[in-house]
């Protein structure tokens, strides 16, 4: 287009992607704003971002901030945000055929379920937006008389960040889900399983042979840690991780915590709630582990606690009869009278209480340990996991 002077005006880099991508004009024309009626229309920031659908785009949940919550975005100069996320389904004519929005509680939805909503085939990408809403912070005073709103009254600006997920080729976004499905799949059921990758470990055996002793534990914010009695220290979210660190401390040495945590690696806070193997589940509920070599062999062993748990065989017939039932633990010399009572919602369920046992043992949990013995590491960790608890009596 020319102006007055005789001078080409250059469209913008989101101009070009809306002329790609025309339904990015609509959603930025929807989010329009003004700080007042005096003023004109503004067009929200936009950071745009392009890709190729992956599994994790289908399992996408929104994390919206609402003007009534306690809670807010924190922006530049203090502004204070509300955010709304939602996915939008296109067609091949660039037209939005669906919306999926989430409501408060809904913590169960993911973006896959847009195609619960629309024909899957009839969808040629996919758009994810954020919305983030720009406010002043509130007064004090504004506080109080509005009971605890946390924003100023007027709109500072809008921002919208838009990740634009294509079909990628060769592949439906079926098949992206079933994917996304199974990997979900395996990262719940991880805890149950023992860790896909086995290093060698070449330091950690060294150490090992040279008669170190690994300790194994989770710190007060859930860190994995790990440590040689003599020279090696690693941390990590995950105690698969925390072990390449420790090998990796031993063999440079041992090194100052400084020069690791914050430069070499983040400075990790807190460990992951999520876990990626039965070792790192066992870690990760607060348990610990000792790892030491006699002779040839390589000995691991687990300590930690374990729950009383009602036979399924008592629970199945407390529900079926609604009647007390008695059970005894012979191993450990209690005797139990489990009971049905009825929850609000009339499911039935059952609690346990003692009846006889040994004195100063706990009915209801334990401190046990079990060992493993193995030619390397990985088969001492495996063993351990086999072997058969020991209760320990003080």
């Amino acid at each position: 287009m020319n102006n007055q002077s005789g001078k080409v005006k250059r469209k913008s880099k989101i101009e070009d992607l809306i002329e790609n991508y025309p339904a990015l004009g609509v959603v930025r024309y929807e989010w329009r704003w003004r700080e007042n009626r005096s003023q004109k229309w503004r067009h929200p920031k936009m950071n745009i971002k392009i890709q190729m659908a992956d599994p994790n785009a289908m399992h996408l949940q929104a994390k919206n901030i609402e003007y009534e919550d306690r809670s807010y975005v924190i922006g530049n100069n203090d502004l204070r945000g509300t955010r709304q996320e939602y996915m939008c389904a296109v067609n091949s004519d660039d037209r939005v055929i669906a919306i999926l929005n989430w409501e408060s509680g809904e913590h169960e939805k993911m973006s896959k379920d847009i195609f619960n909503i629309v024909n899957l085939e009839s969808v040629c990408y996919l758009m994810w937006v954020q919305t983030i809403e720009w406010y002043d912070p509130a007064s004090e005073q504004r506080e109080k008389e509005t009971g605890g709103i946390l924003f100023g009254p007027d709109r500072k600006g809008v921002e919208l960040n838009v990740y634009i997920f294509r079909r990628p080729k060769g592949k439906t976004f079926q098949e992206l889900i079933e994917i996304a499905d199974k990997e979900k799949k395996e990262r719940e059921e991880a805890y149950l399983y023992f860790p896909k990758e086995q290093p060698a470990f070449p330091g950690i055996h060294k150490a090992l042979r040279e008669g170190d002793k690994m300790h194994a534990f989770s710190s007060g914010g859930g860190l994995r840690v790990v440590s040689f009695s003599n020279i090696g220290y690693g941390e990590h979210p995950h105690i698969e991780e925390a072990l390449k660190h420790l090998e990796e401390d031993y063999l440079a040495g041992g090194r100052p915590y400084k020069k690791v945590y914050g430069k070499l690696y983040p400075h990790y806070l807190t460990g992951a709630s999520t876990t990626t193997s039965n070792l790192d589940c066992w870690i990760r509920q607060g348990n610990t582990f000792d790892c030491w070599q006699e002779g040839d062999e390589i000995i691991l062993k687990l300590c930690g606690y374990a729950e009383v748990h009602v036979p399924d065989e008592v629970s199945k017939k407390v529900k079926e009869i609604l009647l007390k039932v008695e059970w005894e633990d012979v191993n450990r010399g209690f005797k139990y009278q489990v009971e049905p009572f009825v929850f609000a919602n009339d499911t039935v369920g059952i609690s346990s209480k003692v009846i006889s046992g040994p004195k100063g043992k706990d009915p209801f949990s334990y401190k046990m340990t079990k060992t493993g013995r193995g030619q390397n590491f990985w088969d001492a960790v495996k063993k351990s996991f086999e072997a058969p608890e020991v209760e320990v009596i003080k």
